[in-house]
């Protein structure tokens, strides 16, 4: 569970860090023709984990699901790597 967690937490970090790249131009808007039901039924738990750590950590009411939420999503994945399994 924990493993899944911090890959979880890992691949946020990571598309985060390739969105929040400069290059003086604006970084494109991530595009999805969306998740199937199936799909995003399956997604509720493990978002539900990270919102719930996030709210711990940071006092915050909610996550906007926008890119301001990722210094929040790469903090918590920075945090999950350096502290290994729990």
């Amino acid at each position: 569970m924990h493993n899944s967690i911090a890959a979880t937490l890992l691949t946020m970090g990571f598309t985060g860090g390739i969105l929040g790249q400069s290059s003086g131009k604006a970084a494109p808007q991530p595009k999805s023709s969306g998740f199937s039901c199936e799909d995003s039924a399956r997604l509720d738990q493990p978002r539900e984990i990270i919102v719930s750590a996030a709210k711990r950590r940071y006092s915050i009411a909610h996550l906007a699901r926008t890119q301001s939420d990722l210094p929040i999503l790469q903090d918590l994945a920075c945090e999950s790597a350096h502290c290994g399994p729990s």
